[in-house]
């Protein structure tokens, strides 16, 4: 029987197929459509590639560390540099607009309702009137003597014009030293014209008190815009104003620099100057002057008739 050599048979096999592997393929003919393949397919290659991030070296990456690392350490450094300036920084205080509430403790309400009552209280304003000149000029018997023969008349006028009777005879015993023959008014002679008004001229000693009663309420609610009333203020403002009209208001002069309202009211103002002021005339201005101011006289006889010491 004919042995079969297997190993050539597999070789020969083998090498067969090896060769038809190996044999060069047919060529293929390239036309238009495959050549417009291939250069679709070469761009997506290249378009996937630059889509791709690009990879850094070693060296790059350390570097990059280094600046991050360097950049949060300088930021830190700068953070705290810049709270602590926050921290010293003067800002300007925003004012507090919501309302203060304070309570009022009873003890303190007392007091403020006596300093409100002191506030209306004559003698708060001004010292208390010198007992001197409250003797001297009651102890005068010749004043006494005038006050005591036109005093009907003084307080017939005050019906007349709702003025007090003492305001007429004060304001006439500065204009005329309280003498019958001559006019409350200005202190001109009776029948005679106002010097200060030439159309008014008073006959009579009743005529000239009403018209003084009439002027002072005036001249008041002309030069301080306040409706006649007896307290110290009105009294002081309407004296001022009665002799000098709006003068003095205008410029802003108090009463008590007025030798014509509070002269010998006490020490303080004993011979008082005419002031300095365009308020007066220059002839007046740095002189001084003899007379009880017109207040003054006011006071003495309001005590004097509390007293009972000029009854009729």
């Amino acid at each position: 029987m004919r042995k079969i050599n297997l190993e050539s048979i597999q070789f020969s096999n083998y090498n067969t197929d090896l060769d038809k592997k190996l044999k060069p393929a047919k060529p293929v003919k390239r036309t238009r459509s495959i050549e417009r393949a291939e250069s679709k397919v070469i761009e997506n290659k290249v378009s996937q590639k630059e889509r791709q991030p690009k990879t850094r070296s070693k060296l790059d990456q350390k570097f990059v560390r280094i600046m991050t690392i360097g950049l949060l350490f300088e930021g830190g450094i700068l953070g705290i540099h810049s709270a602590q300036a926050k921290k010293h920084e003067v800002r300007p205080v925003k004012p507090n607009k919501s309302p203060i509430v304070r309570v009022i403790k009873p003890e303190e309400l007392k007091e403020s309702l006596v300093k409100k009552e002191e506030t209306y209280n004559p003698e708060a304003k001004v010292e208390k009137l010198s007992q001197k000149a409250y003797e001297v000029f009651l102890t005068n018997q010749e004043l006494m003597r005038r006050l005591e023969q036109n005093r009907l008349i003084y307080e017939e006028a005050a019906k007349k014009t709702g003025v007090d009777w003492k305001i007429i005879a004060a304001i006439h015993y500065r204009e005329a030293g309280m003498s019958s023959s001559h006019s409350t008014v200005s202190g001109e002679k009776l029948g005679h014209e106002n010097p200060d008004n030439k159309k008014m001229t008073c006959h009579s000693l009743l005529e000239s008190a009403i018209e003084t009663g009439n002027i002072f309420k005036r001249n008041l609610q002309f030069a301080y815009k306040r409706e006649y009333s007896l307290d110290q203020e009105t009294l002081e403002r309407g004296f001022l104003a009665y002799n000098r009209g709006g003068s003095y208001a205008a410029r802003n002069v108090s009463p008590d620099k007025s030798p014509y309202v509070l002269n010998f009211y006490n020490e303080n103002y004993d011979n008082m100057v005419w002031p300095d002021s365009e308020a007066e005339p220059t002839n007046l201005r740095g002189q001084v002057n003899q007379m009880y101011g017109a207040f003054t006289v006011y006071k003495i006889l309001e005590q004097a008739e509390v007293e009972g010491r000029i009854d009729l």
